[in-house]
């Protein structure tokens, strides 16, 4: 050897499968506009690649029933086994614990807070301002009631 070091194909595809992986919008986020990857939000929690090209990936989700696994599996299995030297991809959820926002790549965190915080600003813009009146019972618009 000339002194260089190279890395085994499983490294290499596993380096491809990650990147792979970013490209998995989690529906939740998607639903809200936000577009937060999977592996930005820290939900990956390992993967495996086996010398004969098999794949597995292990989930993290915040609710052991999620009802997007299904969805997030075929969009993994399809973005995964598009990588060069993948043959079979297994998804999986890791059961012995649960996602937190602590698990969150600092960029994605920043981008989840500014998002709620936008979403925040808007219901506030939406809903209707009360005046108090000096004995701290709200105002109204209707004219006083002449029917006495």
């Amino acid at each position: 050897m000339d002194g260089m070091t190279t890395s085994r194909p499983t490294e290499a595809t596993e380096r491809k499968v990650w990147a792979a992986l970013d490209g998995v919008v989690d529906p939740c986020s998607r639903a809200m506009g936000d577009e937060l990857s999977l592996v930005g939000l820290g939900m990956v929690d390992g993967v495996q690649v086996e010398p004969d090209g098999r794949v597995t990936v292990q989930l993290l989700f915040d609710d052991p029933l999620c009802l997007y696994f299904e969805m997030i599996q075929r969009a993994i299995t399809e973005l995964v086994a598009a990588v060069p030297g993948v043959c079979e991809v297994r998804v999986e959820q890791t059961e012995s614990e649960l996602w937190t926002e602590d698990r969150m790549q600092p960029e994605a965190r920043e981008r989840l807070h500014a998002a709620r915080e936008r979403r925040r600003q808007q219901l506030l813009a939406r809903r209707p301002r009360r005046a108090v009146t000096s004995d701290d019972r709200p105002a109204t618009d209707a004219p006083p009631d002449t029917a006495t």
